[in-house]
């Protein structure tokens, strides 16, 4: 395996010299040449959905969740009033879009913006870093991401759980639509469980080499390294 190689006394060294463990990006070709139509098609619509920008993405927030929560009500409730529906819908709506874009500018705010967290948000799905990164900026995204997978990896089991058996006893003595929800909180609770440990894999390899970069940096530039992933390196 290829090593890290750092010049201590060499002040024209580079910053960071990559390693087969850096889990490097695909190059431009790969990018921009997928295996198949289908498989470039979905990353390309969630690019683009990632980095609109918010005088377009908060109206795609609105419509979601007022159709969401009103179809919902609908199912659950199909007699009740259609004006205090409408009206529980836009409020509803209302409150989640705000909340939702809120936690976007944040996240957009502390990546350096719309691109940088789409970028971030690739690599913790591929595995891999690019090679020209802001490493204090990715520490912070990757680091709020691992502590958000830790929670679900708990929480999410316990909440879909909890909900599907009390979706089954509404299928029963309220409405069969009710049967929908309980399946929409199995089919959840697989995918949780399935798909967290495989992402809190993948972070844990973004984390190492992003302080694996931050430490040979701070040799190169004299200053104690300050390793922005607390805790063991978990192997790539």
């Amino acid at each position: 395996m290829t090593e890290l190689k750092t010049s201590r006394n060499t002040p024209s060294a580079p910053h960071w010299t990559p390693s087969t463990r850096d889990n490097l990006a695909p190059t431009a070709e790969e990018e921009q040449a997928p295996s198949s139509l289908l498989a470039g098609l979905r990353p390309s619509l969630m690019r683009r959905f990632r980095t609109l920008p918010l005088w377009a993405l908060a109206p795609v927030y609105f419509v979601f969740f007022a159709g969401a929560y009103f179809a919902g009500g609908q199912l659950a409730l199909p007699d009740g009033p259609l004006a205090a529906r409408l009206i529980g819908t836009s409020i509803f709506a209302t409150v989640m879009t705000v909340v939702f874009t809120v936690i976007v500018v944040r996240q957009r705010s502390d990546a350096g913006g719309a691109l940088e967290l789409d970028r971030i948000g690739h690599a913790l799905k591929t595995g891999r870093v690019p090679a020209e990164i802001d490493v204090v900026a990715w520490a912070t995204i990757v680091e709020r991401q691992h502590q958000l997978l830790r929670r679900a990896l708990w929480l999410n089991p316990v909440v879909f759980g909890l909900m599907t058996p009390v979706a089954l006893s509404l299928t029963i003595t309220r409405s069969p639509y009710w049967g929908l929800a309980a399946a929409f909180f199995v089919v959840m609770l697989v995918v949780s469980v399935v798909t967290t440990p495989r992402s809190l894999r993948k972070n844990a390899i973004i984390r190492e080499v992003l302080a694996r970069r931050s430490e040979i940096d701070a040799t190169q530039d004299g200053q104690p390294a300050a390793d922005p992933s607390p805790g063991p390196p978990v192997a790539g």
